[in-house]
Order: structure tokens, then C-alpha cells, then sequence
């Protein structure tokens, strides 16, 4: 099954990182203007159309509590991890942005879409849960953005940064009015699906898959491989290990004390839980001057590994 895993969601996933890395050995792209594309204009429209289409059930609260309680367990997690390690407390900050905040839109997202395409997530053939695995994935896109562009200057900035300033950061952000605009449409029951700009606005949100998986094989190319070392290894180790295993205990706790999960929630959270580094924390650390050779190994490291653990992780959760 791993192979199988292996074969028709991980493959997908190089490839087209693959292509992206050659292509900037080949010719250089432009990686500011790229990243500007997936930031600006593509991952907005992407939350947009999915979060204007997402029907609300009663396990939506479920998946945002869950999302936030996996987020604060984690929290701890990379608290013990700094403290076992005795790292210094700016690289510290490095480290626990690199376990807190993973590639939810560059990985995650076309992550998800393979994983719901192929076996063994079908029925009958038919990728049944393919949209309702997309929109959970909606929500902890939406989350790790929002905590990752203030929580994660934040850190970096070894707490230099006010409460107040890491908010501003947040505001200045596209998605938070592309979701707060599809909400607010969605809730009120406009419809828009038939308007000129629909057609728009979907064409740009299919691009997501290949654009996030093209820019993050360009940001590979231009990094260097170099992370066999002791905080290296202890940072990938907390993001794509104890990650996962963090969230399935949460989810475990919460069907515990308070209601059942059901499997789809809980595949979607633990597998989302696994994938690698965040590319943003490697650019915060070089916005802020604080290790940023140290953040842009640890993304690296975690993205190379993540193809042996990720479907590790998927088999996993496909028990559940």
C-alpha cells in the first residue's frame, strides 16, 4: 500500500517540483514575481471559490476547534523540543516556526487533491470525499496563514515584535478579505455563479496545484542541501513526526472527553499535520536577520524527508 501511496500521490507531487527546479536551473525565473502570483492573486482566488461553495455542517466548529487545539498541543511540543535541544533562544524562535507552521498551500492543498483522487480514498471508483477533504483543508489553510504571517514574525523576532505590530501583518494580508468576501457571499446566499466573474475567478483557483509546486521547485534550486545536523535533524524530526502524532493525539483526547471525529476529519487534520516547513518561515527569518540559513535547511530538510514519511502518514490515517 505504501508503494501504491507512494506512486499516485507523492510521485505527482515531485514531478512537478521537478519541473520547476529544471526549469530554473535552465533559466533562471523570477521567483519574487512568482511567489507574488501564488500569494496575490492565486491562493486568494483559491480560497475564495472554495469557501463560497463550502457548505457548513455541524462538524465545521469541529474542525476549526481541532485545528486550533492541534495547533496549541503542537505549541508545547516545540516548547519541550527547544528546551530537550538547549538551543539558544533566537534559533529556538527558528525551530518552533519551522514545527508550528507547515506548507499547507504549496504541499498541502494538491496534497489532499491527490490523495481523495486515488485509492484508497475512492468508492466505487468515484472520489466521493474529495470536496469535503478540500474543505477541511480550507480551514487549516486559512489558519496556518493567518498564524504563520504574525505568530511567526513573532518568533523569529525572538518576541521583539509587539502583539500589535504582528496584527497589522495579518491585515495586510489578501486572503484574509478573499475569505471574509466568500463568507459573507456564502452566508447571505448572493449568487455569483453565474456572473462573468465566476469563470474568473475559477480558472485562476485551478491554477493552484501546479503554480505552489512549480515556485516551490524554484525555491529548491536555489537552496543549498545541507542539513545532516543535530538541530537540522531535530526540527524535521518535530515537524514531520512528532506533528502528526501531536494532532492524532488531540483528536483522540477530544473524541474522548468532549465528541466522536469522524474519519474523514481526523485523515485530513493528521495528514495535514505532516506535511514539511512552511516556505514563509524561511523568508520571515530573512526579512528579520535571524538564522536564516538555520530556517532555510530546516525546509529543505523537511520537504526532501517528507517523501519517506508523508506516506507513512497517509497509510495511517487510512486506517482510522
Amino acid at each position: 500500500m505504501i508503494t501504491h501511496i507512494f506512486l499516485t500521490t507523492i510521485v505527482p507531487i515531485l514531478a512537478m517540483v521537478a519541473i520547476g527546479f529544471a526549469m530554473d536551473r535552465k533559466f533562471s525565473m523570477d521567483l519574487d514575481t512568482l511567489s507574488k502570483i501564488n500569494f496575490y492573486v492565486v491562493s486568494p482566488a483559491f480560497l475564495f471559490t472554495n469557501t463560497y461553495t463550502y457548505v457548513f455542517t455541524p462538524e465545521s466548529s469541529q474542525v476549526i476547534w481541532l485545528t486550533v487545539i492541534g495547533f496549541a498541543v503542537t505549541w508545547l511540543g516545540s516548547w519541550l523540543l527547544e528546551r530537550a535541544s538547549r538551543m539558544d533562544t533566537a534559533r529556538a524562535g527558528i525551530m518552533r516556526n519551522a514545527i508550528l507552521f507547515n506548507n499547507c498551500g504549496n504541499i498541502g492543498v494538491p496534497l489532499i487533491v491527490f490523495i481523495y483522487s486515488n485509492e484508497p480514498f475512492l468508492q466505487g471508483g468515484e472520489a466521493i470525499w474529495l470536496q469535503a477533504a478540500i474543505g477541511i483543508q480550507i480551514v487549516v489553510f486559512a489558519f496556518q496563514n493567518i498564524v504563520t504571517n504574525s505568530f511567526g514574525f513573532y518568533f523569529a523576532g525572538s518576541g521583539k515584535m509587539s502583539a500589535c505590530d504582528a496584527l497589522a501583518i495579518v491585515f495586510k494580508m489578501p486572503i484574509i478579505y478573499s475569505i471574509a468576501l466568500a463568507l459573507a457571499l456564502n452566508v447571505g446566499g448572493v449568487p455569483i455563479k453565474d456572473t462573468p466573474i465566476w469563470p474568473i475567478i475559477s480558472n485562476i483557483s485551478n491554477a493552484l496545484v501546479m503554480i505552489a509546486l512549480f515556485t516551490l521547485g524554484v525555491q529548491l534550486s536555489r537552496t543549498p542541501f545541507n542539513f545532516w545536523s543535530g538541530p537540522v535533524l531535530w526540527g524535521s524530526a518535530g515537524r514531520l513526526i512528532m506533528g502528526p502524532l501531536l494532532m492524532w493525539l488531540a483528536i483522540v483526547g477530544y473524541s474522548l472527553w468532549i465528541e466522536p471525529v469522524g474519519s474523514l476529519v481526523s485523515q485530513v487534520l493528521i495528514i495535514s499535520a505532516a506535511v514539511p516547513s512552511g516556505v514563509t518561515t524561511a523568508l520571515i527569518a530573512a526579512i528579520l536577520h535571524s538564522h536564516a540559513d538555520y530556517a532555510t535547511q530546516l525546509v529543505v530538510a523537511t520537504t526532501v524527508l517528507s517523501a519517506v514519511t508523508l506516506p507513512c502518514v497517509i497509510m495511517f490515517s487510512s486506517w482510522l
